[in-house]
């Protein structure tokens, strides 16, 4: 119990006083990624990121959907559309719409 409590007091702590930046500059000479996805050597799905910039403003929006079937019948359907905003290299936002087997979440 006092390692459990403490390890959340040490993470606590370090989150806050912990200046993160983003490396966003990785992206820097790129518009777009696209990935296609794979399970036993067949395209099941996609997954693609497009990089928008204005200023010091960098806008990441990522698309993926892949489905997954067994003798004709989908087991496993997944959508997602997320949307990070980066200001001066600094995390800034997130929103993502996901639509899992049917069940829609946003996040905000």
């Amino acid at each position: 119990m006092k390692k459990t409590f403490l390890s959340i007091i040490i993470l606590f702590f370090s989150t806050i006083y912990t200046n993160t930046s983003a490396h966003v500059n990785h992206y820097a000479n790129f518009n777009s990624l696209k990935y296609e996805l794979f399970r036993n050597n067949k395209l099941i799905g996609f997954h693609n990121y497009n990089f928008e910039r204005s200023k010091d403003t960098l806008i990441v929006k990522s698309n993926v959907a892949f489905s997954i079937a067994k003798l004709g019948i989908n087991l496993y359907d997944y959508k997602a559309n997320s949307e990070e905003v980066y200001k001066s290299n600094k995390f800034s936002k997130f929103n993502s719409t996901t639509n899992q087997n049917k069940k829609k979440n946003l996040l905000i």
